[in-house]
């Protein structure tokens, strides 16, 4: 997955792996649109407990991804 993906295209990718590249995101049907959208609310509700959970958080997170693209 490269970073320079539109969110909506990242949670897709997240949310159906192995699917990418069958379909377009835009034309989901309505259960792989549902996964999306189940998915899409999970990731914030993590991102925002992460970012939360102590006092550097948002720069944990900002470092973690910038180590996953390092490799």
């Amino acid at each position: 997955m490269a970073s320079s993906f539109v969110w909506s295209s990242i949670i897709t990718e997240l949310a159906l792996p192995g699917a990418w590249g069958t379909f377009d995101p835009r034309g989901l049907d309505e259960e792989q649109n549902q996964t999306a959208v189940e998915a899409l609310f999970q990731f914030l509700a993590d991102f925002l407990q992460d970012r939360d959970a102590e006092r550097d958080g948002l720069r944990i997170i900002f470092h973690d991804y910038s180590l996953r693209f390092a490799e």
